[in-house]
Formats: C-alpha cells, structure tokens, sequence
C-alpha cells in the first residue's frame, strides 16, 4: 500500500476506505446490471428480491469474518439465480447471458474481498517484522525505543483486527499517571466471546520494551482496570502487557496475575495476558490462515487449565 504524504488518514483508514471505495462502485454495477435483467423481460424491479444479495453485498464491504460473509453472498447469489431462470422459463440465451454478467460482478464483489483480506494480513506480517527490529530498551535512545515499540505494536493490532476493533479516544481517562499506550473498542461484528472465550467490550494494551515485565508493570495494568469501575464511558476491559518476552511461569508476576484473575471485584473478573514476540508472530500467522483471536483464546484456556492445576486461591 503506497503511502500518500497529503493523506493524514492512519494506513489502516486509508485501506479501509479504498476497500468500500471499491466495494460501492461494485455494488451499483451489480445493482444497474439486476435491474436490465428484469427490464428485458419486462418484468417490475423485484426490490424485495434483490434486497436478498443486497444485504449480504453491504456486509461484505467489512472484512471482518470475510470467510462466512463470501459463503453467504453465494448463497444469496444462488437463491437469485434459482429464481430468475424460473421467470425466462427457456427464453433466449441473451437473458441468461446477461444474468452470468450480474453472477460475474458478484465475482469480482467477493474477489476485491480476497484481495483486499490478504493485503491487510500483508500488512500485519510487515508490522510484525518492524517489531522484531524495533532496539530494545535497555539499548541507547531508551524512551525513544520504547515509543517506537509501541506505535508498531499498537499498528500491528490495527492490522490483525480490521474492522474490529478501533482505537479510542483515551484522553478523558489520562492524568499523566494514568497514561494508557493505547485502548480500543469492540466493535459489533466481533464475538469476542465466541472468538476468544471471553466476553469484552474494551480491550487495553500496555508495551514494555523488553524481556519479562515487572510486577510493578503488571499492577500497572490493574490499576486501569480499577478506573473502569467509576467510568461511564468504558466498559471491563481485555487487558494485554505486551513485552519481548513473557515473565516465568513462576515467577512474582505471573503468580499475581493469577491471584488477580482468581479474585472478583465488583463482581468482574480482571483479565491481563501477557504477550510477547513470539505470540504476536503467531497471531500474523493465524491472521493469513484463521482467526488471530484464536491466539487470545487459547492463552485464556490455558491460564484457566494452569490455575485448576495450582489450585485456585
């Protein structure tokens, strides 16, 4: 994706507004193209008819769980073409003609769909690789490094959640202290129940650039989430410490964030996971061939599984 100097849109708005850029001018071709089909045989625009694809050609035009809204767009497809050969009942070739080329720019809807899917997991790959490279904190140039860190990580969510997830506004929650890296909202065609095994409507993300975060770090965290009680405007959230390699399975940290996982406060769970390179790496690749959620799933499931092992507190 070339970048435009003049465009102030972050990359991901951009792809995203290109994507239903594309999509719309598909969808009114599709549209002009239904419609000369029934106009040949002079039969009324059948609005309740194309209503049908419609739906499915308008939601398509998010690339969320692209997969399921393809096989539903050639459901929809087939349900169309079922019923216009049941008008033309053997008429002229011309008609059916005509209908492949409405059946063809359905095609090219769920084609541009594909491309489009690809080039954001593209995009998620190149983040990831811009991450590996990004110098570690203990390095020269700390905060810079770790500023750098974090607006990779935080565009690397970007790419891995499209049409998603988007990042909030965080300025009506910091007082300096409080300065989250970054936090997003949920948005409605993710089941994050479903997809992650967790239900939540906020997610927040901290980065530390560099090798087993700190128990201070992890109280961090917590800390944000003990500010959503009193909030209006965010719900529990998810909350991610994001850091080149995860603490030890016994170490200080981990065992609090077990003890704060097992403790309800106010009736909510807090759920903090950690994440380091090597699961963001995983989550690209589940980004090319599944579903990147499956990675946040799978570490709820285990830390479930770990804590029944240690015995909850």
């Amino acid at each position: 994706m070339e970048d435009n100097d003049n465009d102030k849109r972050p990359p991901v708005q951009q792809f995203l507004d290109d994507y239903q850029d594309e999509q719309n001018i598909l969808h009114e071709e599709a549209k002009s193209i239904f419609i000369e089909c029934y106009n040949d045989i002079d039969e009324d625009y059948p609005e309740d008819d194309f209503t049908i694809i419609e739906e499915t050609i308008k939601a398509i035009r998010t690339l969320s769980s692209i997969d399921k809204k393809i096989r539903e767009i050639k459901k929809a497809r087939g349900k169309c073409r079922k019923y216009f050969k049941e008008l033309i009942d053997g008429r002229n070739a011309d008609m059916r003609e005509k209908f492949r080329g409405f059946e063809y720019k359905i095609e090219e809807i769920i084609s541009t769909a594909k491309r489009y899917a690809k080039s954001s997991s593209k995009e998620a790959k190149s983040n990831h690789q811009n991450i590996k490279c990004c110098p570690f904190g203990e390095q020269e140039n700390r905060t810079k490094n770790a500023l750098l860190f974090q607006k990779k990580v935080l565009e690397l969510i970007d790419w891995l959640f499209v049409n998603e997830m988007e990042r909030m506004d965080l300025s009506e929650i910091e007082d300096g202290s409080q300065k989250r890296d970054g936090g997003y909202r949920v948005l409605d065609d993710f089941d994050t129940k479903k997809r992650c095994g967790f239900p939540f409507k906020h997610l927040f993300v901290e980065c530390k650039n560099y090798k087993k975060p700190s128990y201070r770090d992890l109280m961090q965290v917590f800390s944000y989430t003990l500010l959503c009680q009193e909030s209006k405007i965010f719900a529990m959230p998810l909350s991610l410490l994001i850091t080149r390699k995860n603490p030890d399975a016994n170490s200080t940290t981990w065992k609090l964030r077990r003890v704060i996982f097992n403790r309800r406060i106010e009736k909510e769970e807090r759920l903090i996971l950690f994440l380091d390179e090597k699961d963001l790496e995983e989550m690209v690749q589940c980004k090319a061939k599944g579903d990147p959620a499956s990675v946040l799933k799978e570490k709820i499931e285990d830390l479930g599984n770990w804590n029944i092992k240690q015995g909850a507190d």
